[in-house]
């Protein structure tokens, strides 16, 4: 019936076994003939038309009223029955039209009827239901409404629609019953939604959840290579003139988002109690990552690369991101002035507490996007696609956190480092002009208010600063400059006679016991984070302990390596020639970090 124009035209002009459809050329070459060929094709065409849509009408309505009699949208179990819906549905969905491919559009059509009937008496009449500030509601009852029909669908007609269309039942039930509901009422209400952007930010919120459901219940849009345009309650939003109106509404809640967080009276204070949040994260950097999670969600909705970098770097980056960097940098330069008046401890840990605030900001931020680019499958995802388009194969937030990173080490861990060093410095004075030593095996006195400095620094380093990773970096920077500091200022100073170079060398290793006993909790080994100190401690223990075998042996090693220096300097052994045997030597006595000619300048000072 459906192929009627080509009955008809084969009918009255055959074509000739070497020339097909030769009767169009015939019907061309008399006459009028082009518009007769016109005006047969439109009749027949028109013909057919009417007669699918007949034929479609009478399917169709057979199918209601086999659904009606299963109770459909809530089926029963009867057999026979659910036996006539299949019957009408394998017709319906073998049915062609002269334009388009077989009937099954319109018997999903038909099946979903019933709930956008329902769907319309509650969201889009004049009853208490239909309420734009409640989205939530609608997107409830579409998912009661899917997980309803969801069983019948699998097992009553999906068998019989295998036979005539590659999709799933319950996606192409999908797909129409958002297009006959959700999509319509959201359309009919966007102006509404876009002139307010708490209620446009609300909807948003339960719009991103209801599609993560359909993805996570239904695998609802698929991830299929078939040319099939699958709707999306977002596509309400995704015409190129309401997607610019959408991105400038975010933008600017963005904006005044970062602002608040940065002006808040409790911005800079911890967002969790000491010991339950080891990142010591603050209110600040908790609205930022908050904000970053809202975006996030808004990522995750887009369908296409495209919008998702429009999202990314418009919003994420260009409104959140780099202002809260900027802003926090100009507060931690700010505040490097300050530290040049201040001298009470008191004041000292007061300023050092805001700025490990400060650093401490950014790099949560930083790490919360390092752990999503490497856990978060949106952004995984995106950094695929991104790498398969750039062969860049960074993460998707790699330059942003090194962007964060850098500045808090080139701004904020010098200032801690600076002033904390500083600090030490103003205390550990009278040891560095200390002249009587102690061999009784205690701590020298003019080292402990230094100690107890450092203790101060690191607590509330380790209070205050997170995540671990960057504080271990940050004491570690601390302990490298505490080092340099004290091995130039206490190991290259001479003494008298022998007696008291003897007593200094044993004092200094008891003290330099108790220093590294402050960075105990920040490390297993802390002799290694000061590797010039612990080198030049054992320079001394060669040269000034009593005679004995190993001594004895370890001192001969150390004076062939001064041998080698003396002769380098006369000129007598080739500069360069035995380098690494040289090493091979200072390493083999315990100093891996001095060089020879370092070794020299030392043993000079105390020989």
């Amino acid at each position: 019936m459906l192929k009627i124009y080509a009955h008809v035209s084969t009918s009255l002009f055959p074509s000739h076994p070497d020339q097909p459809y030769s009767e169009q050329w015939a019907l061309d070459s008399l006459p009028g003939g082009h518009d007769l060929r016109v005006w047969l094709e439109s009749t027949t065409l028109a013909i057919t038309r009417r007669l699918h849509l007949s034929v479609q009408s009478r399917l169709s309505q057979n199918l209601e009223k086999a659904l009606d009699n299963i109770g459909w949208p809530k089926p029963s179990e009867s057999s026979e029955k659910i036996e006539e819906v299949q019957l009408t549905l394998g017709d319906l969905f073998r049915l062609k039209s002269p334009t388009t491919e077989l009937g099954v559009d319109q018997a999903f059509r038909v099946l979903v009827s019933a709930v956008s009937k329902a769907f319309s008496f509650h969201f889009d009449g004049e009853r208490e239901t239909h309420r734009v500030d409640k989205p939530e509601w609608l997107f409830a009852y579409l998912s009661r409404a899917i997980e309803s029909t969801t069983p019948f669908l699998h097992t009553k007609i999906q068998p019989v629609l295998t036979t005539t269309s590659p999709h799933l039942a319950l996606h192409l039930f999908i797909h129409h019953l958002l297009e006959s509901t959700a999509i319509p009422h959201l359309t009919s209400n966007l102006q509404t939604y876009l002139s307010r952007p708490t209620l446009l930010s609300h909807l948003l919120t339960h719009l991103s959840r209801f599609q993560d459901d359909l993805r996570t219940d239904s695998a609802y849009p698929p991830q299929s290579t078939l040319t099939f345009k699958w709707r999306r309650c977002i596509d309400v939003f995704l015409d190129p003139e309401t997607f610019e109106i959408w991105m400038e509404i975010e933008a600017r809640v963005a904006g005044k988002r970062v602002e608040e967080s940065l002006g808040s009276e409790k911005a800079w204070e911890l967002a969790y109690a000491v010991g339950l949040d080891d990142s010591k994260r603050t209110n600040s950097a908790q609205a930022v990552i908050g904000l970053l999670e809202s975006i996030r969600q808004r990522i995750g909705m887009v369908p296409t690369l495209a919008h998702s970098l429009v999202i990314l770097r418009t919003i994420a980056i260009s409104k959140v991101l780099r202002p809260y960097l900027d802003a926090v940098l100009d507060r931690l330069r700010n505040h490097e002035h300050t530290f040049a008046g201040v001298r009470s401890a008191d004041d000292w840990k007061t300023q050092r507490t805001r700025v490990c605030a400060y650093v401490s900001s950014l790099l949560c931020v930083s790490h919360t996007l390092r752990t999503w680019s490497d856990e978060d499958d949106v952004y995984i995802e995106m950094g695929r696609a991104i790498k398969g388009e750039e062969g860049d194969s960074a993460g998707i937030w790699d330059s942003v956190c090194n962007a964060y990173e850098r500045g808090c080490e080139r701004v904020g861990f010098r200032i801690l480092v600076d002033d904390a060093v500083q600090e030490f410095l103003e205390e550990v004075w009278p040891y560095e002009k200390k002249r009587s030593w102690q061999t009784d095996g205690s701590v020298s006195a003019e080292l402990a208010p230094a100690l107890s400095i450092l203790r101060s620094t690191l607590g509330t380093i380790e209070t205050h600063l997170g995540p671990p990773p960057f504080r271990a970096r940050l004491v570690r920077i601390f302990a490298e400059k505490i080092d340099s500091v004290l091995y130039d200022r206490v190991f290259l100073r001479s003494e008298p006679d022998d007696e008291s170079r003897l007593k200094r060398s044993r004092a200094v290793r008891v003290d330099l016991n108790a220093l590294w006993g402050c960075w105990s909790h920040e490390s297993k080994n802390p002799a290694g984070m000061f590797k010039r100190c612990r080198d030049g401690a054992r320079v001394l223990e060669v040269l000034m302990e009593e005679e004995g075998t190993d001594v004895e042996s370890t001192r001969a090693v150390l004076g062939q390596v001064l041998e080698i220096a003396a002769e380098k300097r006369q000129g007598k052994r080739k500069l360069g020639r035995s380098v690494e045997r040289e090493r091979e030597m200072l390493e083999g006595v315990g100093v891996y970090t001095l060089t020879v000619d370092e070794v020299v300048t030392l043993v000079q000072c105390w020989v």
